[in-house]
């Protein structure tokens, strides 16, 4: 089935079939973007989770983004994660790092030599 994507208040919900696949949730402080996300960050959604990024990094402010309550992140959206990493990295104003990213997702990006990469503030590190 295709994922289906709808705004309510200060959200963008992907679902499919009708269950919540993914949220996002945006706020601005100053200089300051900060995501929220919660669920899968599957290659279906990919697509709808890199243009939002595309779109917030082109404010030229500091990008946080909150893992806390994503399950799985795919290497579809690993890359996508990257590619923004770059973008903002060859471009003046700026800069991104993850927050709060659960355990399982944390191992699989030092295996991957993701974290290496992409600054990670866990509150526990």
């Amino acid at each position: 089935m295709a994922i289906v994507s709808s705004v309510k208040q200060d959200r963008i919900i992907l679902t499919e079939n009708g269950a919540v696949v993914l949220s996002i949730a945006e706020s601005v402080s100053g200089d300051l973007i900060e995501v929220l996300l919660e669920g899968n960050l599957r290659n279906d959604t990919k697509h709808f989770f890199g243009d939002e990024l595309k779109s917030l990094i082109l404010l030229k402010r500091d990008l946080v983004i909150d893992m806390k309550g994503v399950t799985y992140l795919s290497s579809a959206c690993s890359e996508v994660l990257l590619n923004i990493q770059r973008t903002i990295d060859e471009t003046e104003g700026g800069s991104m790092f993850l927050r709060n990213v659960p355990d399982a997702i944390l191992k699989d990006m030092k295996e991957s030599g993701l974290s290496e990469l992409i600054m990670i503030e866990n509150p526990e590190e």
